[in-house]
Protein backbone atom coordinates (compact mmCIF):
# COMPACT_ATOMS: atom_id res chain seq x y z
CA UNK A 1 0.00 0.00 0.00
CA UNK A 2 2.70 2.23 0.85
CA UNK A 3 4.48 1.81 -2.42
CA UNK A 4 1.33 2.70 -4.23
CA UNK A 5 0.75 5.50 -2.33
CA UNK A 6 4.02 6.85 -3.15
CA UNK A 7 3.59 5.85 -6.88
CA UNK A 8 1.11 7.56 -6.81
CA UNK A 9 2.32 10.82 -4.89
CA UNK A 10 5.43 11.23 -6.22
CA UNK A 11 4.22 12.59 -9.86
CA UNK A 12 1.86 14.90 -8.10
CA UNK A 13 4.42 15.95 -6.16
CA UNK A 14 6.71 16.89 -9.01
CA UNK A 15 4.09 18.77 -11.19
CA UNK A 16 3.52 20.79 -8.06
CA UNK A 17 7.06 21.78 -7.39
CA UNK A 18 7.53 22.37 -11.15
CA UNK A 19 4.17 24.56 -10.87
CA UNK A 20 6.00 26.24 -8.30
CA UNK A 21 9.18 27.21 -9.75
CA UNK A 22 7.54 28.30 -13.03
CA UNK A 23 5.18 30.74 -11.16
CA UNK A 24 8.29 32.10 -8.96
CA UNK A 25 10.20 32.42 -12.47
CA UNK A 26 7.47 34.31 -13.97
CA UNK A 27 7.48 36.71 -11.10
CA UNK A 28 11.27 37.67 -10.71
CA UNK A 29 10.58 37.88 -15.01
CA UNK A 30 7.72 40.25 -14.23
CA UNK A 31 9.97 42.53 -11.59
CA UNK A 32 12.67 42.98 -13.86
CA UNK A 33 10.27 43.77 -16.28
CA UNK A 34 9.03 46.61 -14.25
CA UNK A 35 12.60 47.80 -13.49
CA UNK A 36 13.50 48.11 -17.12
CA UNK A 37 10.37 50.22 -17.64
CA UNK A 38 11.23 52.30 -14.25
CA UNK A 39 14.45 52.79 -16.21
CA UNK A 40 13.01 53.96 -19.49
CA UNK A 41 10.80 56.62 -17.01
CA UNK A 42 14.70 58.29 -15.97
CA UNK A 43 16.21 57.84 -19.08
CA UNK A 44 13.90 59.68 -21.97
CA UNK A 45 11.93 56.27 -23.17
CA UNK A 46 15.07 54.16 -23.72
CA UNK A 47 15.53 51.03 -22.06
CA UNK A 48 18.84 49.70 -20.92
CA UNK A 49 21.89 49.56 -23.65
CA UNK A 50 23.66 46.39 -24.41
CA UNK A 51 27.12 45.83 -24.94
CA UNK A 52 28.47 42.83 -25.25
CA UNK A 53 31.84 42.62 -23.80
CA UNK A 54 34.30 41.89 -27.03
CA UNK A 55 37.15 39.51 -26.26
CA UNK A 56 38.92 40.68 -29.60
CA UNK A 57 38.91 44.27 -28.88
CA UNK A 58 39.43 45.44 -26.00
CA UNK A 59 39.88 49.14 -26.79
CA UNK A 60 35.83 49.24 -27.10
CA UNK A 61 35.38 50.77 -23.46
CA UNK A 62 32.93 52.55 -21.92
CA UNK A 63 33.57 56.20 -23.20
CA UNK A 64 32.25 57.91 -19.46
CA UNK A 65 34.32 55.24 -17.25
CA UNK A 66 37.07 53.38 -18.84
CA UNK A 67 35.43 50.27 -18.24
CA UNK A 68 33.74 47.64 -20.14
CA UNK A 69 30.59 48.54 -22.39
CA UNK A 70 26.99 48.37 -19.81
CA UNK A 71 24.65 45.80 -19.98
CA UNK A 72 21.13 45.79 -18.29
CA UNK A 73 22.03 43.70 -15.92
CA UNK A 74 25.46 46.11 -14.72
CA UNK A 75 24.93 47.44 -11.03
CA UNK A 76 25.64 51.22 -12.81
CA UNK A 77 22.19 49.83 -14.78
CA UNK A 78 19.35 48.65 -13.10
CA UNK A 79 21.08 47.81 -9.96
CA UNK A 80 19.17 51.32 -9.31
CA UNK A 81 16.09 49.13 -9.12
CA UNK A 82 17.00 45.82 -7.62
CA UNK A 83 18.72 44.83 -5.35
CA UNK A 84 21.49 41.97 -5.94
CA UNK A 85 23.10 39.44 -4.29
CA UNK A 86 25.97 37.81 -6.68
CA UNK A 87 27.63 40.85 -7.84
CA UNK A 88 30.67 39.54 -10.03
CA UNK A 89 30.64 38.57 -13.67
CA UNK A 90 31.96 35.97 -15.41
CA UNK A 91 35.78 36.64 -15.42
CA UNK A 92 37.31 34.02 -18.25
CA UNK A 93 38.23 37.67 -20.13
CA UNK A 94 41.14 39.48 -18.22
CA UNK A 95 40.70 42.71 -20.24
CA UNK A 96 38.71 44.88 -20.33
CA UNK A 97 37.93 45.41 -16.75
CA UNK A 98 33.61 44.13 -15.98
CA UNK A 99 31.28 46.22 -13.71
CA UNK A 100 29.50 44.84 -10.74
CA UNK A 101 26.32 43.31 -11.73
CA UNK A 102 23.20 42.61 -9.87
CA UNK A 103 22.98 38.27 -10.15
CA UNK A 104 21.12 36.33 -7.61
CA UNK A 105 17.54 37.07 -6.22
CA UNK A 106 14.93 37.93 -9.06
CA UNK A 107 18.26 37.17 -11.67
CA UNK A 108 17.74 33.45 -10.98
CA UNK A 109 15.27 30.89 -12.35
CA UNK A 110 14.50 28.04 -9.35
CA UNK A 111 14.25 25.80 -12.36
CA UNK A 112 17.61 26.70 -13.60
CA UNK A 113 19.56 22.82 -13.38
CA UNK A 114 23.19 24.63 -12.32
CA UNK A 115 24.01 26.62 -9.20
CA UNK A 116 22.86 30.08 -11.04
CA UNK A 117 23.76 33.72 -11.11
CA UNK A 118 21.66 34.61 -13.92
CA UNK A 119 19.10 32.88 -15.81
CA UNK A 120 17.16 35.45 -18.04
CA UNK A 121 18.35 38.36 -20.71
CA UNK A 122 16.87 40.89 -22.40
CA UNK A 123 15.66 40.95 -25.78
CA UNK A 124 18.33 42.50 -28.04
CA UNK A 125 15.62 44.74 -29.93
CA UNK A 126 14.69 46.82 -26.81
CA UNK A 127 18.64 47.77 -26.11
CA UNK A 128 19.27 51.52 -26.24
CA UNK A 129 22.48 50.46 -27.88
CA UNK A 130 24.66 47.53 -28.67
CA UNK A 131 27.54 47.97 -29.79
CA UNK A 132 30.72 50.72 -29.77
CA UNK A 133 32.55 50.70 -32.69
CA UNK A 134 36.22 52.76 -32.83
CA UNK A 135 36.27 55.30 -34.81
CA UNK A 136 40.18 56.88 -34.19
CA UNK A 137 42.52 56.67 -31.07
CA UNK A 138 44.19 60.35 -30.23
CA UNK A 139 47.54 60.97 -29.04
CA UNK A 140 46.48 61.39 -26.00
CA UNK A 141 44.98 57.72 -25.65
CA UNK A 142 41.85 58.99 -25.65
CA UNK A 143 39.01 56.44 -27.13
CA UNK A 144 36.47 57.55 -30.14
CA UNK A 145 33.63 55.30 -29.72
CA UNK A 146 30.53 55.27 -32.37
CA UNK A 147 27.40 54.25 -30.42
CA UNK A 148 25.57 51.72 -32.28
CA UNK A 149 21.74 50.56 -32.33
CA UNK A 150 19.71 47.41 -33.23
CA UNK A 151 19.64 47.04 -36.92
CA UNK A 152 22.11 49.48 -37.72
CA UNK A 153 25.24 46.76 -38.76
CA UNK A 154 24.50 47.08 -42.61
CA UNK A 155 23.73 42.90 -42.54
CA UNK A 156 21.09 41.19 -43.93
CA UNK A 157 20.56 39.87 -40.65
CA UNK A 158 20.92 42.40 -38.62
CA UNK A 159 17.89 44.56 -40.84
CA UNK A 160 15.57 41.62 -39.52
CA UNK A 161 14.11 44.08 -36.66
CA UNK A 162 13.70 47.55 -35.29
CA UNK A 163 14.50 49.17 -32.44
CA UNK A 164 11.84 50.24 -30.08
CA UNK A 165 11.72 52.04 -26.91
CA UNK A 166 8.78 52.45 -23.83
CA UNK A 167 6.59 54.60 -26.05
CA UNK A 168 6.13 52.16 -28.87
CA UNK A 169 2.75 50.24 -29.63
CA UNK A 170 1.75 46.58 -29.27
CA UNK A 171 2.91 46.71 -25.57
CA UNK A 172 1.37 44.07 -24.59
CA UNK A 173 2.82 42.21 -26.79
CA UNK A 174 6.68 43.13 -27.09
CA UNK A 175 9.16 40.87 -25.30
CA UNK A 176 10.99 42.63 -23.02
CA UNK A 177 12.69 39.81 -20.40
CA UNK A 178 12.92 36.15 -21.69
CA UNK A 179 14.48 33.07 -20.12
CA UNK A 180 17.87 32.91 -21.73
CA UNK A 181 20.51 29.92 -22.13
CA UNK A 182 23.43 30.25 -19.62
CA UNK A 183 26.99 30.52 -21.83
CA UNK A 184 29.28 31.17 -18.98
CA UNK A 185 30.56 29.71 -15.24
CA UNK A 186 31.54 32.77 -13.00
CA UNK A 187 33.46 32.93 -9.65
CA UNK A 188 31.13 33.50 -6.82
CA UNK A 189 32.78 35.72 -5.00
CA UNK A 190 32.17 34.55 -1.21
CA UNK A 191 33.19 30.73 -1.29
CA UNK A 192 34.49 30.64 -4.75
CA UNK A 193 31.50 28.43 -6.41
CA UNK A 194 31.01 28.37 -9.99
CA UNK A 195 27.89 29.56 -11.26
CA UNK A 196 26.20 29.79 -14.74
CA UNK A 197 25.47 33.51 -16.32
CA UNK A 198 23.68 34.43 -19.43
CA UNK A 199 24.58 36.76 -21.93
CA UNK A 200 23.37 40.17 -21.94
CA UNK A 201 20.74 40.35 -24.94
CA UNK A 202 19.13 37.19 -27.41
CA UNK A 203 17.23 37.95 -30.60
CA UNK A 204 20.11 38.83 -32.73
CA UNK A 205 19.96 37.06 -35.81
CA UNK A 206 16.95 34.80 -37.75
CA UNK A 207 13.70 36.09 -38.63
CA UNK A 208 10.92 36.33 -35.52
CA UNK A 209 9.87 32.97 -35.89
CA UNK A 210 13.79 31.08 -36.35
CA UNK A 211 14.13 32.63 -32.97
CA UNK A 212 11.85 31.19 -31.68
CA UNK A 213 12.36 27.82 -32.85
CA UNK A 214 10.33 27.28 -36.22
CA UNK A 215 13.71 26.52 -38.89
CA UNK A 216 14.95 23.30 -37.09
CA UNK A 217 18.44 24.08 -39.54
CA UNK A 218 18.77 27.65 -38.37
CA UNK A 219 22.42 28.63 -36.90
CA UNK A 220 22.58 30.65 -33.67
CA UNK A 221 25.34 31.84 -34.69
CA UNK A 222 25.87 34.13 -31.28
CA UNK A 223 24.90 31.32 -28.76
CA UNK A 224 27.66 28.78 -27.52
CA UNK A 225 29.74 30.74 -30.13
CA UNK A 226 32.98 30.03 -27.70
CA UNK A 227 32.29 26.44 -26.72
CA UNK A 228 35.44 24.41 -25.76
CA UNK A 229 37.82 27.18 -26.09
CA UNK A 230 37.38 29.12 -23.24
CA UNK A 231 37.56 28.09 -19.59
CA UNK A 232 34.84 27.13 -17.58
CA UNK A 233 32.39 28.31 -20.71
CA UNK A 234 28.93 27.33 -21.59
CA UNK A 235 27.33 25.11 -19.48
CA UNK A 236 24.00 24.51 -21.23
CA UNK A 237 26.23 23.57 -24.30
CA UNK A 238 25.90 19.82 -25.25
CA UNK A 239 28.69 18.44 -27.10
CA UNK A 240 27.61 17.58 -30.60
CA UNK A 241 24.45 19.31 -30.67
CA UNK A 242 22.94 23.27 -31.07
CA UNK A 243 20.33 25.12 -29.68
CA UNK A 244 17.27 25.13 -31.68
CA UNK A 245 16.06 28.54 -30.58
CA UNK A 246 16.95 31.20 -28.50
CA UNK A 247 14.80 30.12 -25.92
CA UNK A 248 15.23 27.60 -23.21
CA UNK A 249 11.98 25.88 -23.05
CA UNK A 250 13.41 22.97 -21.53
CA UNK A 251 13.59 24.47 -18.02
CA UNK A 252 9.71 24.34 -17.69
CA UNK A 253 7.99 20.91 -18.34
CA UNK A 254 10.41 20.42 -21.22
CA UNK A 255 12.72 17.26 -22.12
CA UNK A 256 15.90 16.81 -19.55
CA UNK A 257 17.45 14.42 -21.58
CA UNK A 258 17.34 16.99 -24.91
CA UNK A 259 17.57 19.94 -23.51
CA UNK A 260 17.61 21.52 -27.00
CA UNK A 261 14.45 20.15 -27.71
CA UNK A 262 11.70 22.70 -28.56
CA UNK A 263 9.61 21.39 -25.61
CA UNK A 264 8.38 22.39 -22.56
CA UNK A 265 7.52 26.59 -21.77
CA UNK A 266 8.90 29.64 -22.58
CA UNK A 267 8.71 33.05 -20.10
CA UNK A 268 8.29 36.23 -21.21
CA UNK A 269 8.36 40.30 -19.95
CA UNK A 270 6.54 42.77 -21.92
CA UNK A 271 6.71 46.45 -22.54
CA UNK A 272 3.39 47.01 -20.38
CA UNK A 273 4.32 45.25 -17.61
CA UNK A 274 2.95 42.37 -17.82
CA UNK A 275 4.63 38.37 -18.01
CA UNK A 276 3.59 34.87 -19.36
CA UNK A 277 4.40 31.77 -20.46
CA UNK A 278 4.17 29.95 -24.05
CA UNK A 279 4.77 26.52 -25.19
CA UNK A 280 6.75 26.89 -28.38
CA UNK A 281 4.17 25.91 -30.74
CA UNK A 282 2.04 29.10 -29.85
CA UNK A 283 4.86 31.29 -31.01
CA UNK A 284 5.38 29.49 -34.15
CA UNK A 285 4.08 27.53 -36.90
CA UNK A 286 5.68 24.98 -38.00
CA UNK A 287 4.54 24.76 -41.61
CA UNK A 288 5.49 28.97 -42.58
CA UNK A 289 8.33 29.06 -40.34
CA UNK A 290 6.64 31.97 -38.89
CA UNK A 291 5.93 33.20 -35.80
CA UNK A 292 2.20 33.21 -34.45
CA UNK A 293 3.37 37.25 -33.46
CA UNK A 294 1.51 36.70 -29.71
CA UNK A 295 4.87 37.63 -28.83
CA UNK A 296 6.57 39.99 -30.45
CA UNK A 297 10.95 40.78 -31.18
CA UNK A 298 10.12 44.04 -32.66
CA UNK A 299 7.08 46.39 -34.36
CA UNK A 300 7.97 45.22 -37.51
CA UNK A 301 8.06 41.73 -36.87
CA UNK A 302 5.20 40.88 -39.05
CA UNK A 303 6.80 43.27 -42.06
CA UNK A 304 10.03 40.97 -42.16
CA UNK A 305 8.28 38.12 -42.52
CA UNK A 306 6.21 39.11 -44.85
CA UNK A 307 6.11 37.06 -48.67
CA UNK A 308 7.84 39.18 -51.13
Amino acid sequence: IIALLIGILLPALGKARNAARQAVSLANIRQLTTACLMYANDYNDFYPVNCGVDPNNPNALDPDDGLAPRRWFDDVVLGQYIESTDGSDFGYIPNPPLRSTVGGTVMVNPAHPQPAARSYAMNYWASAYTRFTITGTPGNGARFNLIVKPGDYGTLDSQKGRQFKASADFSSRLMLITDAWAQYWKDDDEDGEFKAVTIESVGTWGTPGQRFGSDPAFNYRDLFQWAGTQNRANPEYVQGSRPRSYIPYYRHGGNSNDIYAREGIGQFGFADGSARAYRPSELYNSDTMKSTYEVLWSPNDEKVEKTP
